[in-house]
C-alpha cells in the first residue's frame, strides 16, 4: 500500500513517525485472522505509542475507539496505524517476532530509518517501495507546514482550507493545538494520520506565521 509515501514536510518531522500496516492474502493467510489481528494490536498497544490506528470500513481510535474496532474484526479486514516514535516500531517488531502469525507487516518512514529500525529488530526486509516525489506546477500546493498535516491522510481527505482555518483558530486561542489535531485526525478513515505531529506542526505555524503561504 503506497498511501503512506507522500507525507511532505522535514526530514526532522517526518522521522518521528513509522506508519504500520497489517494485511492478509484471500484463500493463502486470512481463516485465523481475526485471532492473530488481535496480537498484533496487543503488541501495539504494548508499546505505549498507538497514537492512532484502525480499520476503514469500522473506525478508527481517533473516530470510534479502539474497542469498536477490536470488535468488528473480519478476515478480510485490513488494519494500519502509526506510531510517534521510531522505537516504539522496533518493540513492535521484536514482539510479534516468533509468534507465527503467518501475516505480513509493512512498515513505512524514512527509508534509512526503516533500514535501521530492522536491523535492531532483527528483521529482513522482503520489498521497498518509495515515493519519486511530486511532479507538475508545485506552485499550486499549498504552504509546506499545510502540506504536511494534509499529506497525513493518505486519502487526502483533508482539506488545506479546513487545515488553515483550524490554525487561525488555535492561533486566535480559539482552540487548542491538540483539540485541533484531534479533529483533523478524526476525518482519516484508515488510522495513519498522526494527530501528535499534526499537534507540534499546528504549533510551529502558529509561532512562525512569516513561513505560511496565503
Amino acid at each position: 500500500m503506497t498511501h503512506t509515501l507522500y507525507r511532505a514536510g522535514s526530514i526532522e518531522s517526518q522521522a518521528s513517525e513509522v506508519c504500520w500496516l497489517l494485511y492478509t492474502s484471500k484463500g493463502l493467510n486470512d481463516t485465523n485472522f481475526v485471532e492473530a489481528a488481535r496480537h498484533y494490536i496487543a503488541a501495539v498497544e504494548a508499546t505505549g505509542d498507538d497514537v492512532n490506528w484502525g480499520e476503514t470500513q469500522i473506525g478508527t481510535k481517533m473516530r470510534t475507539g479502539t474497542e469498536h474496532v477490536k470488535n468488528n474484526l473480519k478476515k478480510n479486514s485490513r488494519l494500519r496505524g502509526v506510531f510517534s516514535q521510531k522505537q516504539s516500531a522496533v518493540r513492535f517488531l521484536k514482539e510479534i517476532q516468533g509468534k507465527n502469525l503467518f501475516q505480513s507487516v509493512l512498515i513505512s518512514g524514512i527509508l534509512t530509518d526503516i533500514a535501521v529500525i530492522c536491523a535492531e529488530a532483527g528483521v529482513v526486509p522482503r520489498y521497498c517501495n518509495f515515493s519519486l516525489g511530486i511532479f507538475g506546477n508545485k506552485a499550486k500546493l499549498p504552504d509546506e507546514q499545510t502540506l504536511a498535516i494534509t499529506t497525513m491522510c493518505g486519502h487526502h481527505r483533508i482539506s488545506p482550507k479546513y487545515v488553515q482555518a483550524l490554525r487561525q483558530d488555535v492561533e486566535r486561542g480559539w482552540m487548542s493545538a491538540e483539540d485541533a489535531a484531534h479533529k483533523l485526525a478524526s476525518i482519516c478513515l484508515c488510522g495513519i494520520f498522526n494527530p501528535k505531529r499534526a499537534c507540534t506542526l499546528l504549533q510551529q505555524a502558529v509561532s512562525q506565521p512569516h513561513q505560511l503561504k496565503e
